[in-house]
């Protein structure tokens, strides 16, 4: 007889449980949790667009292919790191699971300081890099100076939740995701708002409250029901290394952003000045904020999906994935619609009427708008092929949709000399293309032989 606790247990078994409770069940606090990060420069964008102005916005555009390159080296440990996990905790093999865990994390801390603390004593030449102007400057440097001194405490609680997640946990990740989302937003009111700080005020907001993540979900590893915990021997296996290769997708993805926005905004500056890039700082926080749904989707599918890849579970696996697709299309078609019909509401909130950027940001929305349904399905795709150790796949997609394709659309643009708002078509044009190569990669494709399709696995039911 199987007692109350174990049918509890096998409902939310990623290998046994029910595929429709359990994807929403991962979803929804994931979600909301991803919702408390994604804001965060979405809530300095809003603070800072009312109270700073286009210098304020234009900062956060500026610096993000900084934040781009530390968030991609940790990101890839992180991603590959809790996806190899997942597949030994489905095949049972704790051991394996906690030495990933333990070097995973090792790693993070050693990668995150060193990356930072080089980039903060060679502040002034890092910033110069950008392409900063004479008025972008000064809020450039001291955005980044800030940033780098809490960028480490941010992606070791990041790396945390994820895994926590990962070990059958996606509740208290959410509610110390959600914990930081309240302290920005009560730090940049304050900091902004009271003490007049500007762009620092939103630095420092920024890194003291997701800061206060990590005593959160340490709580989870402490706990009796947590399998992954740190161990001492076999530290940095093979096994370890195919981790890393495994998210180095997710790091190409970061860099090729971060590249993306590099160029942007040395194009921005040139031809229209801090307008443009401030436009550019909008539209990014609105894409953050359609997409966190989509990286809430992934997240969830990533432990989903790997732990059933470990096990041979094809149904289960197809299952997952359909639903996502399914949901993901659902709402983003839903948000691009209030987008195409009134975009003003969205750069509404993020500037002021009376603002010599907003008939530029308006225009540059319009332009863009499309882009917001295939940007968040290519990333869906491109995650369903990292959960099935399938880097490859998933590098050629994230590498079409933020380097391969954007980046000669934008120098088209520069070199035809087209109207200022057209620029922001190079993305919606890559975002497009890219859609249909994922397409030919999930069924079109006899040398990628479709995980759906593969023999080998086993065949339990939903």
């Amino acid at each position: 007889m199987i007692d109350a606790k174990e049918k509890i247990k096998n409902k939310h078994d990623p290998l046994d449980g029910n595929i429709f409770i359990l994807f929403f069940r991962y979803v929804i606090p994931t979600t909301l949790g991803l919702a408390a990060v994604s804001s965060a420069t979405a809530i300095d964008a809003i603070f800072l667009g009312h109270y700073v102005g286009p210098v304020g916005l234009a900062t956060i555009s500026m610096v993000t292919p900084i934040g781009a390159f530390i968030f991609g080296a940790g990101t890839m440990l992180i991603v590959g790191g809790s996806i190899t996990c997942g597949r030994f905790l489905g095949e049972k093999n704790y051991l394996k699971a906690q030495q990933i865990f333990t070097t995973t994390l090792i790693a993070l801390i050693t990668i995150s300081v060193s990356l930072s603390s080089l980039m903060y004593f060679n502040l002034d030449d890092i910033v110069n890099f950008l392409g900063v102007n004479e008025e972008l400057f000064y809020a450039v440097s001291i955005y980044t100076k800030y940033m780098l001194i809490f960028t480490p405490f941010l992606l070791i609680s990041y790396g945390l939740c994820v895994f926590a997640r990962t070990d059958n946990n996606p509740i208290l990740p959410s509610i110390s995701l959600l914990v930081g989302a309240f302290f920005n937003v009560f730090f940049d009111w304050y900091l902004i708002t009271q003490k007049g700080m500007g762009v620092a005020g939103a630095a420092i907001a920024t890194g003291l409250s997701y800061s206060l993540m990590s005593p959160i979900i340490l709580l989870h590893f402490f706990s009796k029901k947590s399998i992954l915990r740190a161990v001492k021997k076999n530290l940095f296996s093979p096994d370890f290394i195919h981790s890393v290769k495994n998210g180095v997708s997710e790091f190409l993805n970061e860099i090729s952003v971060g590249v993306m926005f590099l160029v942007f905004n040395w194009i921005l500056v040139e031809r229209i000045g801090t307008i443009g890039v401030a436009a550019l700082g909008v539209i990014d926080a609105i894409l953050l904020l359609t997409l966190l749904v989509v990286r809430g989707v992934c997240e969830s599918m990533e432990p989903l999906v790997s732990k059933n890849d470990g096990a041979l579970n094809i149904k289960r696996i197809k299952g997952v994935f359909v639903l996502a697709f399914t949901f993901i299309f659902l709402v983003l078609a839903f948000i691009t619609g209030i987008i195409a019909f009134n975009p003003e509401l969205f750069v509404n909130i993020f500037m002021k009427k009376s603002d010599i950027a907003f008939s530029f940001t308006l225009n540059a929305l319009i332009v863009f708008f499309p882009a917001f349904l295939f940007s968040g399905l290519n990333v869906l795709i491109a995650s369903f092929f990292t959960s099935l150790s399938n880097p490859n796949i998933s590098m050629l997609i994230t590498l079409s949709r933020s380097l391969l394709l954007p980046i000669p659309f934008l120098f088209l643009y520069y070199f035809l000399n087209i109207d200022n708002e057209k620029i922001f078509l190079s993305i919606v044009m890559a975002e497009v293309i890219t859609f249909f190569i994922s397409l030919k990669y999930l069924f079109g494709s006899d040398t990628t032989k479709f995980v759906f399709l593969r023999k080998s696995y086993k065949t339990n039911s939903i």
